[in-house]
């Protein structure tokens, strides 16, 4: 499913225009993944360090690595220029030597922060739509289970992480040991997903392609007497003719 998302993420990119570079914009694909995945696991380490739940893990621990995570994700683009360095004669890291050297760090200390910013949203929803279903749980808790539930995503084992987000709310929020509401509220959360996926394709497909400009060159037919093409051979034969 995240590859499949990766997949469509490119083709919207480069719908209705002209692609020049495929490079960058796989680049740009595996630092917004990177970056978001990086968001999300500080995250769910700052909410566990804050309320712990469901992993009898010390909050000292995961409080020092959300530091260090954090430390590496903001500096990711010099720690990436130092460690191409060392291979400074491997001609197959030209690629990702040109992106290192692209990547500006006011430009990626941006993406950071728009990641932060979009994982509290997501987790915001999940949150709202918790409490849609008469629920009770604590906003720092969502943070935990969003951050479960994404990494849970990755595994090649679910469609969509349908049964796993299930199963991740029963084990987190359900405190009766029904978890009627939970299964609910991962339901809910799906339906409102696929909707809002629907509409994004939707408007990505109707907008229009953008018509040439008077100033672009249009392309030109092939000159049919420059092409060593049968009319040449022709033309050469009429020509020998008496």
């Amino acid at each position: 499913g995240t590859a499949s998302a990766d997949i469509a993420k490119g083709v919207a990119m480069t719908a209705n225009r002209d692609s020049t570079c495929p490079t960058t914009l796989a680049a740009s694909i595996l630092l917004e993944r990177f970056a978001g995945l990086g968001s999300v696991v500080i995250l769910g380490l700052v909410a566990h360090s804050l309320q712990p739940c469901l992993f009898p893990v010390p909050r000292t621990l995961t409080a020092v690595a959300a530091l260090v995570g954090f430390i590496l994700l903001a500096c990711f683009p010099i720690l990436l220029r130092l460690a191409l360095r060392l291979f400074p004669q491997t001609t197959r890291l030209l690629r990702p030597r040109e992106i290192a050297r692209r990547l500006d760090g006011k430009l990626w200390g941006t993406s950071v922060a728009l990641s932060f910013a979009i994982v509290a949203t997501n987790v915001t929803f999940y949150w709202t739509a918790y409490l849609a279903a008469e629920g009770n749980a604590l906003w720092i808790e969502m943070a935990t289970y969003t951050c479960l539930d994404n990494l849970a995503a990755l595994l090649p084992v679910s469609v969509a992480g349908i049964g796993i987000r299930d199963s991740l709310a029963v084990a987190i929020f359900a405190r009766s040991g029904e978890g009627t509401r939970e299964i609910a509220f991962a339901w809910i959360v799906l339906l409102v997903m696929v909707c809002h996926g629907l509409i994004g394709f939707l408007l990505q497909y109707r907008q229009p392609r953008p018509a040439h400009s008077p100033g672009s060159p249009s392309p030109q037919p092939p000159d049919p007497t420059r092409s060593g093409s049968g009319h040449e051979r022709d033309t050469k034969a009429l020509d020998t003719k008496p």
